[in-house]
C-alpha cells in the first residue's frame, strides 16, 4: 500500500515527529511503500523513508513561507503559535500546503493519507479526495478546537476522517467530548517503537556518558525528566519534589532534559529551593535521552492533562521504572512491576515514590514491563494497515 505520513511538525522535536518516523519505519519493514510531507525549518530531513519538507523559516534559504512554523505547544526550532501567525501568514500558509499536498498527491499516488493532528494539512486532505486518517494528540486538539482560524477546519476534518486515532482511552474521551459525533470513526491504538534500536546502537559507558554531560562521576543514582518544559509536564511539581530528594537522600541527582517556555522559571525555582544535584542539560538528541534512560536508577512523568505516550514508552523500553503521575491514560502505558503511580501536582508523594524506588533498588529487579507483543512495531503497523485498508474500501477509488 502507498502510505503518505503528514505531520505539521517536523521530525525531531516533537512527540507527533516520533510518531510519524517511528510508524513510517514500522509500516516499511511490514513492506508498504511509505513517503512523508512535513512542516519544517530546513529542507535536509533524516529518515528511514522519502521526505518533502515545506520550509517555513525566517532564517532557512529559498524557504517557501518566511515565517517560522508554528508549533501547537513549544519546539526547540520554532517559538511561533498559530494565534502569532498575521491573517495574510495564515491564508499563505495554508495556500502553500494545499500546493505542496496536491503536488505530492500527484506524484506518489497515495492510497491513503496518515495526518499527525486535527490542523490545516488534515483539512487539505479531506479536500484531496484521497482517503485519510488523523491521529490526534491532546495539545494540538485543545488548540484546534479552540482557536477561531482553526476550529471549523478541524470539525470539519475530523466528520469527514475515515477514522481518528487515539493513543489511549483518556485521548479517546477528550475526542468525544471535544468532537462529540465521532464516535463510530474513533480508534484506539497504541504505538510501538523498536527496542532493539537502542541495543544495535552504539552504547557510551556510564562514565563517558556523565563526562560528555558534565555530570561528577560516582555512584550516584541518576533520576531522569525527559520532555518539554511546560506546564502540563509537572516539572515544577518535581523541583518542589527535587527539594526532598536532595535532602533525604546523600548522592541522588534529578536530570531535567529537555527545554521550553518555563525553563527561566524552573532555573529560578531551583536557585530559591538551593538545589545543588538537580541538573538541566537542556534539549537533547533522542539517541541522547534514551542512553540516559538506559542508565537512569528511575524515570519521572509528573504529567497532567497528556499521556505523555512517547517519554513513557522510551522510559520503559530502555529499562527504566516509572514513576509518573496517575490519570490521563498512563495507567494503559505501566505495567504492573517496577512503576509508582501518584497523585498529579502532589510533590511530597513524588518525592516518596522516588525515593523509595531507589531504596528498594526497582532497576535490578525483574519487571514485567510490557509485553513484547505491546511494544512490537510489527503489531502497530498491522494495526494502522488494518484501518487503511477500511478507509479506501469506504471512499473507493479515486477517479
Amino acid at each position: 500500500m502507498r502510505i503518505l505520513l503528514v505531520n505539521d511538525s517536523p521530525l525531531v522535536g516533537s512527540g507527533s515527529g516520533t510518531t510519524t518516523e517511528e510508524l513510517g519505519r514500522a509500516l516499511l519493514r511490514a513492506g508498504h511503500d511509505v513517503r512523508g510531507l512535513l512542516l519544517a525549518d530546513r529542507r535536509d530531513i533524516a529518515a528511514p523513508f522519502p521526505v518533502r519538507a515545506v520550509v517555513c523559516s525566517t532564517s532557512a534559504p529559498a524557504a517557501e513561507l518566511p515565517f517560522d512554523f508554528p508549533v501547537w505547544t513549544w519546539h526547540p526550532a520554532s517559538r511561533a503559535t498559530y494565534a502569532m501567525l498575521a491573517e495574510a501568514e495564515f491564508h499563505r500558509l495554508r495556500e502553500v500546503l494545499r500546493i505542496e499536498l496536491d503536488r505530492e498527491v500527484s506524484d506518489f499516488d497515495p492510497e491513503v493519507i496518515h495526518c499527525q493532528h486535527l490542523g490545516l494539512w488534515a483539512h487539505l486532505a479531506l479536500e484531496s479526495g484521497v482517503p485519510y486518517v488523523v491521529s490526534a494528540h491532546a495539545a494540538s486538539l485543545q488548540v484546534a478546537c479552540e482557536d477561531a482560524r482553526l476550529q471549523l477546519l478541524a470539525e470539519q476534518a475530523a466528520e469527514n476522517a475515515a477514522a481518528l486515532i487515539a493513543s489511549s482511552e483518556d485521548l479517546s474521551a477528550e475526542i468525544r467530548r471535544r468532537l462529540p459525533g465521532v464516535e463510530t470513526r474513533l480508534e484506539l491504538v497504541r504505538p510501538a517503537w523498536d527496542r532493539a534500536a537502542i541495543a544495535r546502537s552504539p552504547q557510551p559507558g556510564e562514565a563517558h556518558l556523565r563526562g560528555e554531560l558534565g555530570l561528577p562521576s560516582g555512584e550516584s543514582p541518576l533520576v531522569v525528566f525527559a520532555g518539554t518544559l511546560v506546564p502540563r509536564h509537572g516539572a515544577t511539581t518535581l523541583i518542589n519534589a527535587a527539594a526532598i530528594c536532595e535532602s533525604m537522600h546523600p548522592t541522588l541527582r534529578l536530570l531535567i532534559v529537555g527545554d521550553g517556555p518555563q525553563r527561566e522559571e524552573l532555573h529560578l525555582q531551583a536557585g530559591r529551593l538551593s538545589l545543588e544535584r538537580t541538573h538541566f542539560l537542556g534539549w537533547q538528541p533522542r539517541a541522547a535521552v534514551q542512553h540516559l534512560l538506559g542508565e537512569a536508577a528511575l524515570a519521572v512523568v509528573p504529567s497532567h492533562g497528556a499521556p505523555s505516550t512517547w517519554a513513557m514508552l522510551e522510559a520503559q523500553g530502555a529499562g527504566a521504572p516509572i514513576v509518573a503521575s496517575a490519570g490521563d491514560g498512563r495507567e494503559e502505558l505501566l505495567s504492573l512491576a517496577a512503576r509508582e503511580l501518584v497523585p498529579p501536582d502532589d510533590h511530597e508523594l513524588l518525592a516518596d515514590a522516588i525515593l523509595r524506588g531507589i531504596a528498594e533498588g526497582w532497576k535490578k529487579k525483574p519487571s514485567a514491563m510490557v509485553t513484547a507483543q505491546e511494544l512490537d512495531p510489527a503489531r502497530w503497523a498491522r494495526e494502522n494497515i488494518a484501518i487503511y485498508e477500511r478507509a479506501r474500501r469506504e471512499r473507493g477509488p479515486r477517479v
